[in-house]
């Protein structure tokens, strides 16, 4: 079986560098005159997590241009990049055995994330992942379009036939609009309502090889 992972808020615990990346990059702003001051609390922040980086800035900072929002998108990544050098990051308890369990089943594993390459090479390295994974697929290298899109052309290419996985809408989406089951993660960062139509929900990653017996492809 084919099983195509979301990465934050599913594999990764994400919120645990991303609201103080997002926080610090506020206050830089506001320092400088470009922004008011405010706190970012952790649920806002959490709302973003698993959007492209312009996407989440449009809607942070509605006033920026373009070239604005990327540099202030970049500023958030360095950030997070910091603190996933000194340790500050972290997997979901338990993942890294249950992808080794995947694997050593007979499933192929796929990654795909809408991040920035760098910032997916930099994980799957302190993570010792990418020999887990056939294939890492960014949004950054699909010019940010949505999942669905990816993972059909993906599809397109022959020999994918995946079980999206994932915490968030988009993955739900990726799955439906291209015919695929789809594993939700009520422990990563969606609502209950965001994973209404999954074909089946687990609330730790523990749960997902049992979930995935209950799934035909």
């Amino acid at each position: 079986m084919d099983l195509l992972f979301d990465y934050d808020g599913t594999l990764h615990e994400s919120l645990r560098i991303y609201h103080p990346a997002v926080q610090a990059v506020r206050d830089e702003l506001a320092a400088e005159g470009r922004l008011s001051p405010r706190v970012v609390s952790a649920a806002e922040a959490e709302t973003y997590i698993g959007m492209a980086p312009d996407e989440m800035w449009r809607l942070f900072a509605p006033s920026f241009t373009a070239e604005e929002r990327s540099d202030a998108a970049d500023r958030v990544g360095r950030h997070m990049a910091r603190a996933l050098a000194q340790g500050r990051a972290r997997l979901y308890p338990g993942t890294r055995g249950v992808l080794e369990d995947l694997k050593a089943a007979g499933h192929r594993l796929f990654l795909l994330s809408m991040c920035p390459r760098s910032y997916m090479e930099e994980h799957l390295e302190i993570f010792q992942l990418t020999a887990l994974f056939c294939e890492a697929m960014c949004g950054e290298d699909h010019g940010y379009r949505p999942k669905f899109e990816i993972v059909r052309q993906r599809m397109d290419r022959g020999d994918f036939h995946p079980v999206c996985i994932g915490d968030r809408f988009s993955d739900v989406e990726a799955g439906r609009k291209n015919g695929l089951p789809v594993v939700g993660c009520l422990y990563g960062y969606g609502s209950p309502e965001e994973l209404r139509k999954c074909s089946v929900l687990i609330r730790d990653i523990a749960e997902l090889p049992a979930a995935l017996e209950t799934i035909s492809t």
